[in-house]
């Protein structure tokens, strides 16, 4: 197996450079190695439909990992090499069924929190402390000027992560982000031991239990939701909500995900 992505944004190092490090697979950037016969090779999100042609026609079976590109309305839109990918990877049961009319396969592989967070220190529990983080574009805007703080900038969001207790990350149920998108703010928070204020996106709803107590059903209910969990912050209820979530850090850790691709 190799692995094929088109620049080195954090989203293309995720899921190209560290499962492929998990697996002992190469990777390489926007080419392809000469032989290909046999090979399986998993573009990672932005792809040259060229070099897809390549590897498929070069006797390679293709699978593609879109991460957050059909979150976005212009690019949910049926290309011709989509033709060549034996497999497309899926993030929820929903977007698998959508895509299984463009792919001749789908499964179903939840993206796991970054590996570099694997020795961090767990949040702090001394006193609750809110953040978003995440690119500012992707955050609702009913979210800052409430008191939380905003970690945007791409650098500083792993090592600010394991700062806050308690993550954010609201959208609108129902959007096509809220059903495309992966649950990564979610494994995120899981990582380093936080909770997370989350709306039931498609993804998430597959790795909590409807009983987990801070979900936010409407991005106007977010105010009620933050103040729900200041007040519960690390009493029972916020307890509970930190064993679901250690739950959901070993399904998404690197060695149950790469697991997964050995499956495909």
């Amino acid at each position: 197996m190799i692995f094929v992505k088109a620049n080195n944004q954090a989203s293309s190092y995720l899921r190209a450079d560290q499962i492929a490090n998990k697996l002992g697979a190469s990777v390489y950037l926007n080419t392809l190695p000469d032989n290909l016969e046999g090979e399986t090779v998993v573009f990672v999100k932005t792809v040259d439909p060229d070099l897809v042609i390549k590897a498929s026609t070069s006797g390679a079976r293709i699978i593609y990992d879109p991460i957050d590109n059909f979150a976005y309305a212009e690019r949910l839109k049926w290309q011709h090499w989509f033709y060549f990918v034996g497999t497309v990877i899926a993030y929820n049961e929903e977007m698998a069924g959508f895509l299984k009319a463009w792919f001749k396969k789908t499964t179903i592989i939840h993206h796991q929190w970054d590996e570099r967070l694997k020795d961090s220190p767990q949040a702090p529990m001394n006193a609750f402390k809110a953040a978003y983080i995440g690119h500012d574009f992707n955050c609702s805007s009913i979210v800052p000027g409430s008191g939380v703080a905003m970690i945007t900038d791409t650098q500083a969001m792993i090592r600010w992560a394991n700062n806050f207790n308690c993550h954010v990350s609201v959208r609108n149920t129902g959007s096509l982000e809220s059903k495309m998108k992966p649950a990564t703010k979610v494994s995120l928070a899981a990582a380093v031991g936080a909770v997370i204020i989350t709306s039931p996106d498609n993804s998430v709803v597959e790795l909590l239990p409807k009983e987990y107590p801070y979900w936010c059903p409407t991005i106007d209910s977010f105010p009620t939701v933050l103040e729900k969990a200041k007040a519960e912050f690390n009493g029972p209820i916020w307890k509970n909500a930190l064993a679901m979530l250690r739950d959901v850090k070993d399904k998404t850790s690197i060695e149950s995900v790469a697991r997964l691709y050995e499956g495909i």
